[in-house]
């Protein structure tokens, strides 16, 4: 997978717990059975650490565009 976007930041989630729901394929939850890219601003940390570049204030717009491209490999 090659992900390409105009954000500077990827916070990646990896599922580090399972709470025990059963899923589609009736199986159920395991840890790190799944993993999310989110591409974003920063997110805000302990301390409110990134909080003025992560605020979206009156009349300022947000536009970024993230493009995520699979390739198979037989």
């Amino acid at each position: 997978m090659k992900i390409a976007t105009t954000q500077k930041h990827v916070v990646i989630y990896s599922m580090n717990y399972a709470n025990g729901p059963i899923l589609y394929d009736g199986q159920p939850e395991r840890v790190r059975y799944g993993i999310c890219f989110e591409t974003q601003k920063p997110p805000i940390g302990r301390n409110q650490v990134f909080l003025e570049e992560s605020i979206l204030r009156p009349g300022e717009k947000y536009y970024h565009v993230t493009e995520y491209k699979f390739d198979i490999v037989k």
